[in-house]
């Protein structure tokens, strides 16, 4: 395969076999939309098979099988270089969209997205420590098994602190790019008020995958006081995953009392995700570990009220918005106060555009990245 491209200096190897939905998967379609774009150089991607992409112009796709955690480590160390020796292939870089190296000798680019390592959060639940075990003290392994002729490409400065202190890599080689955002064709325009329901209903949503330091259980503890309070009966937290994906939370639901004030959205697409947006009395966002947060920067386009996790990784985003409470991540009175006041009516919500002075305006892009092909 490829036979045109074999010892081309133009050739790049992109590894993406794990994104496969949320942020990971928003990465991987920035990345190759940036890709079609680069005149100078054919790129090879391996995809999750559920990603529907086909080979394109300059971008040709290899689909790989869902693969279980050893399966990707097995990947990384030996399939894919495997691959490149079989077809005698000699790339100019490889790059890794998803965190890890790859046991090969060609300089490669690593899209670092997974903050759990640099992390120094400890964890309370004994159920969730296996998971954060692994990230936190075998990930690094995987992420730093090469890193001599290896950048590092981060969303934000606190992640780049985080490499350059605690892996002791040159500055120099870590480089932070933001990711892209543009607002879906169709919710250009700020919502009227003629745009809302009149519904009595006041919707938190909280766009986020069900994994533990996402901390909806922080949400659920604060509703529950509401609860206590009688003030939550029209009130919906909305959360983009299914039932089924998160038992802890389905069980702490039904001990609270809380089935008629959740709503299980599932994966929703671009475009409906904006539509809830709009229709969204605020935006939660009680993560404690993140790369970067892109809900948040979307939010804030929007005019949006958002009540966000007070970490470096939100303030960084939200640096020059207004229409911002920050709160403790592990406070759930906390939690329910700012929660109380959106229920109440005691504040105004969204910004009116001529209000809104929130610019995303990052100082580096894809193109900065391409750069460094």
């Amino acid at each position: 395969m490829m036979d045109d491209e074999k010892y081309m200096s133009n050739l790049v190897i992109v590894n993406a076999t794990a994104l496969a939905s949320s942020g990971a998967l928003t990465i991987l379609n920035q990345f190759l939309e940036h890709a079609l774009n680069d005149s100078k150089h054919k790129y090879l991607c391996f995809i999750h098979e559920s990603v529907k992409k086909k080979s394109v112009n300059n971008v040709t796709v290899i689909t790989i099988k869902k693969q279980s955690f050893i399966q990707r480590v097995w990947w990384d160390l030996y399939g894919l270089n495997k691959y490149i020796k079989k077809n005698n292939l000699k790339p100019k870089k490889i790059v890794s969209l998803q965190n890890t190296s790859v046991n090969s000798n060609f300089e490669q680019i690593i899209y670092l997205h997974q903050p759990i390592p640099f992390s120094n959060f400890r964890i309370k639940i004994k159920f969730q420590y296996a998971i954060f075990f692994m990230y936190k003290y075998v990930y690094p392994f995987f992420i730093f098994f090469r890193t001599k002729n290896t950048t590092f490409v981060v969303q934000t400065d606190w992640m780049k602190d985080a490499i350059v202190a605690k892996k002791k890599i040159a500055k120099e080689r870590v480089h932070v790019i933001k990711p892209d955002i543009i607002l879906p064709v169709n919710n250009l325009a700020y919502p009227d008020e003629h745009d809302k329901d009149n519904s009595s209903e006041v919707f938190f949503l909280y766009p986020a995958t069900p994994l533990f330091y996402k901390n909806h259980l922080i949400i659920l503890d604060a509703m529950r006081i509401l609860k206590t309070e009688g003030i939550l009966a029209n009130t919906k937290f909305q959360v983009t995953f299914k039932q089924d994906d998160n038992d802890e939370l389905a069980i702490k639901i039904a001990k609270y009392d809380l089935v008629d004030n959740i709503s299980f959205l599932g994966v929703l697409s671009y475009e409906e995700l904006f539509h809830k947006y709009l229709k969204a009395d605020a935006i939660l966002f009680p993560s404690y570990l993140e790369s970067f947060g892109l809900p948040l920067a979307e939010g804030a386009m929007l005019g949006k009220y958002i009540i966000c996790s007070d970490l470096p990784y939100a303030r960084d985003v939200l640096n020059n918005y207004s229409n911002v409470e920050y709160i403790n991540h592990d406070d759930a009175s906390k939690w329910a106060l700012a929660m109380k006041e959106i229920i109440l009516k005691n504040r105004n919500n969204t910004l009116s555009e001529s209000e809104n002075s929130y610019m995303y305006c990052p100082k580096t892009s894809w193109a900065d990245f391409f750069e460094l092909i």
